[in-house]
This record gives C-alpha cells, structure tokens and sequence, in this order.
C-alpha cells in the first residue's frame, strides 16, 4: 500500500528578536496590538467526523449519491444538509463557538475568508495517497499551504508568522485505515498490525511536523474510536450477542492510540514550544455507547437513522420517493448516541467537544484546547 510520507523536514529553532518601537499614538497603538495579539485562528484536519462541507466541491464527487447533503442530514442545522454528517453540529462546530469564532468554514467553499481559521476535513479521508475519492491528508497538507500564502498576502510575511504561531491546530485521522484493512478480509498478526499502527502514526506526525515547522505550536488531536461498536460494524457481524462489539476493531484502535501517545510524549521533549493535546474519543464514546442514561441519553448502540432491515450497516438516503419505505428515523435525536452508523447525534458531539474543551485530564491531556486558545 502506498503512503503518503512527507519528508522530515530539518527542524530550525531560532530565538525571536525582540524590538520596542514607540507609537506616536500611544496607549491607542498598545490596544489595537494586544487584540490582534489574542486573535487565534483555528484549522481542522481530519475525515467525516469533522467534515463540514469540502466533499461536495471535490471533483467528479456525484452529490446524488449516499452523501450528508440530503435531509436528514441537517435537519436541525441552521444551514441545513450542507455535507456535515449528523443532524446538526459537529465537533469542531462547538470548538470555533467556545473559541468566538463562529463557524469555521470549508477550504474549497468559493470566495471563503481564512482569518479565523479554514476546516480542511473531507469524508473518506485517510492518511494514505492511494486514497480515492476523498481529500485525503497529503492533499489537505498542500491546501493548508495555499491558506498559507493567502496570510502572507493578507497580513504580511511576519504578522502571518505570528498568527499562524498562534493558532490552534486540530488533526482527527485514522478511522479510514483500520476500517479498510479490516473490511479487506486480510488476515493479520497483531504484530503486522502494531506496525500498520505505527505508519498510521508515522504519517500523521510528519503532517503536522510540516506544520511545526511553518511556526504552528499548539496542537489537538482525537484518538481513533471505538471502531468495532460503531452501529456500522455491529450490523454486518453475525454473532448470538448483537450488541458485540468486533473486538479485532477496537484492538486496532487501541494500538493506534498507544502509538499516537507514545509518539507525542517523545516529540513533547525534542521540539522547543510544541504543545499537544489528546481527547480521548475511544474513551469518551465507549462510556456513552455502554452507558447512554448515564449522559442524558437513552440508546447507545442503535443509530437513530437506520434501514429497516439491516443490510450490511447502510444507512444513507439514496433518494427516490419510496426512501421512507426503506428507512427508519428516530423521533428524538438528541436522546441517541449514533444519528447514521458511523456519525454521532448533535446531543453527542456537543458533548464530546466539551471534554475536548476543557475536560478532565483523564479524558484530555496533557493540555486542553482552552488552555491552548487561552495562551
């Protein structure tokens, strides 16, 4: 399989020079500067969870298809089925509120201005070139350098240094991989997997070294979830106990958390100014997912938009006029944990960016992304 491996670019620490200049307007100069200093643009990296409408402006995509840009989808958006993949917010929609930023928009939306912060996300995304069909990591990598140059333009080379030095970062890849090798049907040893784990990880530290190397400092990460319980997974498993989880998936998932752990506890040490935090997603779902009632919620393992009859997990609508005929929707969304079978409920995302936000350190740790919008 092919990967995308960005070189390891050499790594060029300098000490700032520091420089008083004295305004002829004063304490007015002192202002406008200090606000400036607080602004802190937001990016987003990831795959559907944090899609909030590049897919439909890639190209050759057929939006007539299984996509998130028909109702349900939306229902309870202000915008209405745009491509986010729920009924209403996702994750980073939360995230850009708590931070004041408003929505933050699609890279490829036409006419879009980046000065708070631009969503690279893209559904199917993963971390490998010889992914289809999707905008995949390598290519979100290259959009980020237009938004770039879009600063430089727009503020100049230093002050675009600086904001961008102080933005905050979010990367959410990884669920692509394990879900396609383990829906190849191949078998592999945990061995082959712990190592498929670390080229996973490989990639995603080399993206986000490219960006470090651009003056980005703060980083957020989401772990891959519980991948084996997603309602998806569940459906296409022939077991006595339905509700099962596959644990092959969610071992898989765990190695790439462990990886990912391990790989930012040592780039913590080596890289002058790095700071990263990590959200415990498998964690935080799991719990839900056992223990719906416990957070408000009342079904954890059902997906609140289903097919009638399971039929290997889809469901999408697919248009047509009899779509009703062939597919479920719950009556009260905010009270289930999954919306499709893979994505979950507005209710949960809200909840998940809080701990995100500015959860427990047993959730999100070493630093949270409130303590990173706060710097």
């Amino acid at each position: 399989m092919a990967s995308f491996r960005l070189p390891r670019f050499l790594l060029l620490v300098s000490l700032a020079n520091i420089a008083v200049v004295i305004h002829p307007v004063g304490t007015l100069a002192k202002s406008k500067n200090a606000g400036q200093q607080k602004h802190k643009p937001f990016f987003v990296f990831g795959d559907s969870a944090f899609d909030p409408g590049n897919y439909q402006y890639l190209d050759g995509v057929d939006q007539k298809g299984p996509l998130a840009y028909a109702w349900p989808y939306g229902q309870h958006f202000s915008s209405g089925a745009i491509g986010r993949h729920s009924h209403g917010r996702i994750v980073p929609d939360f995230i850009a509120d708590n931070a004041n930023l408003g929505l933050i928009p699609p890279c490829l939306a036409p006419g879009v201005n980046f000065i708070n912060g631009v969503n690279f996300a893209s559904a199917g995304a993963g971390v490998f070139t010889d992914n289809s069909g999707a905008m995949n990591m390598e290519q979100q990598m290259r959009k980020f350098e237009e938004v770039r140059a879009w600063f430089v333009h727009k503020l100049g080379a230093e002050p675009a240094r600086k904001t961008l030095k102080r933005a905050v970062y979010l990367f959410g890849f990884g669920s692509k991989e394990y879900l396609s090798l383990y829906l190849s049907g191949r078998n592999t040893s945990k061995s082959s997997q712990r190592k498929y784990a670390e080229m996973v990880v490989g990639n995603i530290t080399d993206a986000f070294l490219e960006i470090y190397n651009a003056g980005g400092r703060k980083f957020g990460f989401q772990n891959v979830g519980p991948l084996g319980c997603l309602p998806m997974l569940r459906a296409t498993e022939s077991s006595e106990n339905a509700d099962a989880c596959v644990e092959e998936l969610n071992s898989m998932a765990r190695k790439h958390n462990k990886a990912l752990a391990g790989t930012l506890k040592r780039l913590g040490s080596l890289l002058p100014g790095l700071k990263h935090s990590i959200f415990d997603y498998y964690g935080a779902l799991m719990d839900r997912i056992h223990n719906a009632t416990k957070y408000g919620l009342e079904e954890g393992k059902e997906p609140c938009y289903r097919a009638k009859e399971l039929n290997g997990g889809m469901m999408m609508n697919w248009e047509g006029n009899n779509w009703m005929e062939q597919y479920m929707l719950c009556q009260n969304s905010s009270l289930y944990v999954f919306f499709d079978g893979i994505h979950t409920t507005e209710a949960v995302n809200s909840q998940l960016a809080e701990l995100m936000w500015d959860g427990p350190s047993s959730i999100t740790q070493p630093s949270t992304l409130k303590q990173f919008f706060q710097l």
